[in-house]
């Protein structure tokens, strides 16, 4: 069964959260980082654990 999504890129804009950030990266380290940075400023709302295998 094959599915569909559609959305406008204003829509996607407008919920991510660190866009502003990525305006002054243009290396793809630089991208990297910012998402990195990103990630370590938000809470953790669980502890990591390993998933099982």
């Amino acid at each position: 069964m094959t599915l569909y999504f559609g959305a406008t890129v204003e829509a996607l804009a407008a919920r991510h959260l660190y866009l502003d950030r990525l305006e002054n990266a243009g290396t793809t380290r630089e991208i990297a980082s910012v998402i990195a940075d990103f990630r370590e400023d938000l809470p953790r709302l669980r502890p990591p654990r390993a998933f099982p295998h």
